[in-house]
């Protein structure tokens, strides 16, 4: 099967685009984003492609009428790339993180120990109008691996006679404001209740921009770890994280 990775980001985080350009070096590699920076030069097995490229905002404008429409077009951006791109296997990766090398191209649906939301699958049964889900396991870990046959057919699926999947999507958000929408959790919902795919557990870590250690290392004990500092940074903060990474414990 052909295949790519997108790193998908509002921003470009320096550090992610050095390590994926260095572990996957044949491999075909995009960054998607809305701003481009000309640091891509120095990493020719890069791509980058504008947002708008995949999908248009302005031509969906019901997304701004949901509560998080920055937040929600991001998502709809990931599934449309997966439409878009001509491969077989995308997997896509949030900007801030590293995916353990081995997980990369790794059709199981990963989850994590970290206990999700309700909110999230209770819409996942709205939208598929059934009463119980298949898992209330958390599958948002900053990264999967679609298959392109497979978005197809979700999307398939959601689309109704009068609006498309994003449309859907969004009037259920804007009707039900208690419920949420996850890209990864739907997808791999889906996944699980029609295909033959199996679960596997994945251990991650949100702040590794708060321990001081190598990737090498900390790929020792998590399978993706994440850096965000636009988030608290305080002194209980960081002693928080590094107990749990001490202990070999997810934070996220």
């Amino acid at each position: 099967m052909n295949r790519a990775l997108v790193i998908v980001s509002k921003t470009l985080n320096k550090n992610t685009l050095k390590y994926y350009s260095e572990i996957l070096p044949k491999e075909s590699i995009y960054f998607v984003s809305p701003n481009k920076d000309n640091y891509l030069e120095k990493y020719k097995n890069i791509v980058y492609k504008e947002d708008d490229f995949f999908l248009k905002r302005e031509d969906y404008p019901v997304i701004e009428r949901t509560n998080r429409p920055n937040w929600y077009f991001q998502q709809f951006l990931k599934y449309q790339i997966v439409l878009s791109l001509d491969y077989d296997l995308i997997h896509i990766v949030d900007g801030d993180s590293y995916v353990k090398k081995d997980v990369i191209f790794n059709e199981n649906i990963f989850y994590s120990k970290k206990k999700i939301e309700t909110n999230y699958y209770d819409f996942v049964n709205l939208l598929f109008k059934k009463e119980k889900n298949h898992s209330t396991r958390n599958f948002i870990t900053n990264q999967m691996c679609f298959n392109k046959k497979y978005i197809i057919q979700l999307v398939s699926q959601i689309n109704d006679s009068d609006n498309n999947w994003i449309d859907v999507i969004c009037n259920i958000l804007i009707g039900n404001t208690n419920l949420w929408f996850s890209e990864y959790q739907t997808y791999a919902d889906f996944i699980l209740s029609n295909k033959n795919v199996e679960e596997k557990s994945c251990k991650v870590f949100r702040r590794i921009d708060l321990i001081e250690d190598t990737l090498y290392r900390s790929f020792r004990k998590y399978d993706v770890l994440a850096e965000e500092p636009q988030h608290n940074t305080d002194f209980l903060r960081r002693i928080r994280a590094k107990l749990l990474y001490l202990f070999n414990l997810n934070l996220g």
